[in-house]
């Protein structure tokens, strides 16, 4: 589902570990100028809805803890959707 966003350009994981590329343009691919600050910006917007995320430049990363239940898994998906949203009109504003 979030492989679909305009704003991300790969999805990639293995079990619980997970990465997001954001870009600035999905069919061209490309990097945000300065490179990382969507992946900054996406942190602080994630944190805001309650959710830990590591930024490498810009690709997020989530790696829950492996006791967490479905449940919580179809929550933290929520929470990032909702940042992925909001960084998206942070970035249209910019």
């Amino acid at each position: 589902k979030l492989a679909g966003h305009p704003l991300v350009g790969e999805v990639r994981g293995v079990g619980l570990v997970a990465g997001l590329e954001l870009v600035p343009d999905k069919p061209g691919r490309g990097t945000f100028d300065p490179l990382g600050s969507a992946g900054a910006l996406f942190v602080q917007r994630a944190q805001a809805n309650g959710l830990i995320v590591r930024n490498l430049q810009d690709t997020v990363a989530l790696c829950p803890p492996l006791i967490i239940s479905e449940g919580e898994v179809e929550e933290m998906l929520r929470r990032f959707g909702t940042a992925l949203e909001e960084t998206t009109a942070a970035l249209g504003r910019r």
